[in-house]
């Protein structure tokens, strides 16, 4: 099984959309939700308006790494953009569920409808 430290996360650009994903069993404990913030802040000051984050791989997130998917979708809110949440699942599902994150972040289960609900933002 991959450690946290020998692997890192992936970056694809579709369009003015970056998706990030995640090596399988990656768990979003203090240290890689660390590396999240990092990496989105990153993102963020280079430009980039639209993220989705796709959690196929995340079976758990620590409470700083849902502060931190929480507060870089605000800051993307703010500056026109946003944040969408891709394939959320195991425990990670039920925290976003039990602290209602689920209701203020977009949360898809294909690619395409996230990327599609980028699009339907900007007509609106």
């Amino acid at each position: 099984m991959p450690t946290s430290t020998s692997v890192s996360m992936h970056e694809e650009t579709i369009g003015d959309v970056i998706v990030i994903s995640f090596p399988e069993s990656w768990d979003m404990h203090s240290e890689n939700a660390n590396r999240l913030r990092i990496k989105l802040d990153g993102l963020m000051k280079s430009g980039a308006h639209n993220i989705i984050l796709n959690l196929k791989e995340i079976d758990f997130a620590c409470s700083e790494a849902v502060n931190t998917i929480v507060n870089a979708a605000n800051k993307l809110r703010n500056k026109g953009g946003d944040l969408k949440i891709l394939h959320l699942q195991g425990r990670t599902k039920e925290i976003f569920s039990h602290m209602r994150i689920d209701s203020i972040l977009g949360i898809f289960e294909s690619e395409e409808d996230a990327l599609r609900a980028f699009q339907l933002r900007e007509v609106h």
